[in-house]
């Protein structure tokens, strides 16, 4: 399913990076749900500052906000990324938010990803089953 959310995702941002003037991606990948954060229910708002080289590379992150364990996640996952309209080297802040939503289930399913803009993306799961 993640593969699939992947292509969608980049089929989304070639459109933009079609728009002159306009920073787009070039290349998405779709990020994971960490499967630790997903059974302790951990869930939150990533905030990144993320160099990004004139030909859309990205060449350093560094994080300002989050749980610890989404922060690696996200930085692993951003520095996979390349935009398009970039022209010069620039300093990005990239959003990431991390949501868990009923109904539970007791394996973890394949995240959601929504691409809000080439620099906001929310990953959602469904909750996991509490048992004892």
């Amino acid at each position: 399913m993640t593969k699939i959310c992947g292509f969608v995702l980049l089929a989304c941002c070639a459109v933009w990076a079609q728009e002159p003037g306009q920073m787009g991606l070039k290349s998405f990948f779709a990020p994971e749900y960490p499967i630790v954060a997903w059974h302790a229910r951990i869930q939150g708002e990533v905030r990144l500052s993320v160099t990004v080289a004139s030909d859309g590379k990205v060449i350093s992150v560094d994080s300002s906000s989050g749980p610890d364990i989404l922060v690696a996640y996200a930085k692993s996952n951003v520095v996979r990324w390349a935009y398009t309209g970039v022209g010069r080297s620039i300093k990005l802040n990239v959003l990431y938010t991390y949501r868990l939503e009923k109904p539970e289930t007791e394996r973890a399913p394949a995240p959601r990803i929504e691409l809000e803009s080439p620099v906001h993306v929310i990953v959602t799961s469904n909750l996991p089953r509490v048992t004892g």
